[in-house]
Protein backbone atom coordinates (compact mmCIF):
# COMPACT_ATOMS: atom_id res chain seq x y z
CA UNK A 1 0.00 0.00 0.00
CA UNK A 2 1.54 3.29 -1.13
CA UNK A 3 1.90 6.02 1.76
CA UNK A 4 -0.23 9.56 1.24
CA UNK A 5 2.95 11.09 1.52
CA UNK A 6 4.12 8.91 -1.91
CA UNK A 7 1.19 9.61 -3.78
CA UNK A 8 1.11 13.38 -2.85
CA UNK A 9 5.48 13.17 -4.34
CA UNK A 10 4.28 11.15 -7.36
CA UNK A 11 1.29 13.22 -8.36
CA UNK A 12 3.51 15.58 -10.10
CA UNK A 13 5.09 12.47 -12.32
CA UNK A 14 2.83 12.14 -15.55
CA UNK A 15 3.56 8.11 -16.98
CA UNK A 16 1.99 8.12 -20.62
CA UNK A 17 0.98 4.43 -21.86
CA UNK A 18 -0.11 2.99 -25.37
CA UNK A 19 -2.65 -0.10 -24.36
CA UNK A 20 -5.17 -1.27 -27.16
CA UNK A 21 -7.19 -3.04 -24.97
CA UNK A 22 -9.73 -1.03 -23.17
CA UNK A 23 -9.73 -3.13 -19.56
CA UNK A 24 -5.97 -3.77 -19.62
CA UNK A 25 -6.00 0.27 -19.72
CA UNK A 26 -8.52 1.13 -16.93
CA UNK A 27 -6.28 -1.35 -14.86
CA UNK A 28 -3.24 0.37 -15.67
CA UNK A 29 -4.82 3.86 -15.07
CA UNK A 30 -6.19 2.96 -11.78
CA UNK A 31 -3.37 1.17 -10.21
CA UNK A 32 -0.92 4.20 -11.39
CA UNK A 33 -3.61 6.47 -10.13
CA UNK A 34 -3.79 4.68 -7.24
CA UNK A 35 0.16 4.77 -6.36
CA UNK A 36 -0.26 8.50 -7.15
CA UNK A 37 1.16 8.91 -10.00
CA UNK A 38 -0.59 11.28 -12.55
CA UNK A 39 -1.36 8.68 -15.60
CA UNK A 40 -2.21 9.27 -19.68
CA UNK A 41 -3.22 6.27 -21.26
CA UNK A 42 -3.68 6.01 -25.26
CA UNK A 43 -5.42 2.94 -27.48
CA UNK A 44 -2.54 3.44 -30.02
CA UNK A 45 1.12 4.32 -30.76
CA UNK A 46 0.22 7.02 -32.70
CA UNK A 47 -2.31 8.45 -30.42
CA UNK A 48 0.60 8.19 -27.70
CA UNK A 49 3.41 9.93 -29.99
CA UNK A 50 0.81 12.73 -30.22
CA UNK A 51 0.47 13.49 -26.58
CA UNK A 52 4.64 13.88 -26.33
CA UNK A 53 4.03 17.00 -28.34
CA UNK A 54 1.86 18.58 -24.91
CA UNK A 55 3.82 16.27 -21.99
CA UNK A 56 6.78 14.83 -20.86
CA UNK A 57 6.43 12.01 -18.85
CA UNK A 58 8.58 10.77 -16.10
CA UNK A 59 8.15 6.64 -17.86
CA UNK A 60 6.13 5.46 -20.61
CA UNK A 61 4.49 1.84 -20.92
CA UNK A 62 3.42 0.04 -24.31
CA UNK A 63 2.07 -2.76 -25.52
CA UNK A 64 3.74 -4.40 -28.48
CA UNK A 65 0.83 -5.74 -30.08
CA UNK A 66 -1.51 -2.95 -31.23
CA UNK A 67 -3.74 -2.61 -33.98
CA UNK A 68 -3.43 0.03 -36.52
CA UNK A 69 -0.53 1.29 -38.29
CA UNK A 70 2.23 1.33 -35.34
CA UNK A 71 2.84 -1.66 -32.73
CA UNK A 72 4.88 -1.08 -29.76
CA UNK A 73 8.42 -1.91 -31.40
CA UNK A 74 7.85 1.32 -33.75
CA UNK A 75 6.25 3.23 -31.61
CA UNK A 76 9.40 3.05 -29.09
CA UNK A 77 11.34 3.68 -32.43
CA UNK A 78 9.75 6.60 -32.99
CA UNK A 79 9.96 7.95 -29.72
CA UNK A 80 13.14 7.62 -29.25
CA UNK A 81 13.65 9.74 -33.02
CA UNK A 82 10.73 12.19 -32.34
CA UNK A 83 12.49 13.02 -29.25
CA UNK A 84 16.08 12.19 -28.53
CA UNK A 85 16.66 14.02 -25.23
CA UNK A 86 13.54 12.90 -23.85
CA UNK A 87 15.06 10.90 -20.55
CA UNK A 88 12.70 8.85 -19.88
CA UNK A 89 12.69 4.77 -19.43
CA UNK A 90 10.03 2.72 -21.15
CA UNK A 91 8.60 -0.09 -20.24
CA UNK A 92 6.74 -2.58 -22.56
CA UNK A 93 4.01 -4.14 -20.93
CA UNK A 94 2.79 -7.03 -22.78
CA UNK A 95 1.37 -11.01 -23.17
CA UNK A 96 4.52 -11.61 -25.60
CA UNK A 97 6.92 -13.43 -23.38
CA UNK A 98 9.58 -14.81 -26.53
CA UNK A 99 13.14 -14.35 -25.62
CA UNK A 100 13.06 -12.54 -29.22
CA UNK A 101 10.69 -10.64 -28.23
CA UNK A 102 12.87 -9.13 -24.78
CA UNK A 103 15.91 -8.75 -26.73
CA UNK A 104 14.01 -6.75 -29.64
CA UNK A 105 12.89 -4.20 -26.70
CA UNK A 106 16.21 -4.20 -24.64
CA UNK A 107 17.76 -3.74 -28.40
CA UNK A 108 15.29 -0.09 -28.28
CA UNK A 109 16.38 0.83 -25.08
CA UNK A 110 13.47 -0.70 -23.13
CA UNK A 111 14.40 -0.39 -19.42
CA UNK A 112 11.63 -3.02 -17.85
CA UNK A 113 10.27 -5.84 -20.36
CA UNK A 114 6.99 -6.50 -17.98
CA UNK A 115 4.67 -9.90 -18.65
CA UNK A 116 0.83 -10.20 -18.48
CA UNK A 117 -0.95 -11.16 -16.80
CA UNK A 118 -0.19 -8.31 -14.55
CA UNK A 119 -0.65 -7.67 -10.73
CA UNK A 120 -0.73 -4.06 -9.15
CA UNK A 121 2.67 -5.06 -7.02
CA UNK A 122 4.11 -5.80 -10.26
CA UNK A 123 3.43 -3.07 -12.29
CA UNK A 124 4.06 -0.53 -9.45
CA UNK A 125 7.32 -2.17 -8.74
CA UNK A 126 8.24 -2.10 -12.53
CA UNK A 127 7.53 1.40 -13.23
CA UNK A 128 9.45 2.42 -9.65
CA UNK A 129 12.60 0.11 -10.33
CA UNK A 130 12.21 1.86 -13.84
CA UNK A 131 12.44 5.42 -12.06
CA UNK A 132 14.94 4.47 -9.68
CA UNK A 133 18.01 3.41 -12.22
CA UNK A 134 16.20 6.58 -14.86
CA UNK A 135 17.30 8.75 -11.63
CA UNK A 136 20.96 7.16 -10.73
CA UNK A 137 21.51 7.00 -14.42
CA UNK A 138 20.73 10.87 -14.65
CA UNK A 139 23.22 11.72 -11.57
CA UNK A 140 25.97 9.60 -12.36
CA UNK A 141 28.87 11.61 -14.58
CA UNK A 142 29.32 10.94 -18.00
Amino acid sequence: MTSEAERQRRRSKTILFAEDDAQMRKFIQAVLDEAGFTVIGTATGEQCLAKLTIIKPVAILLDIDMPGGMNGFETCMRIREAAPDLNCPIIFVTGRKTTEDVLAARKLGAAHFVAKPLTPEKLIDKVVAALGAQRSQSRSPV
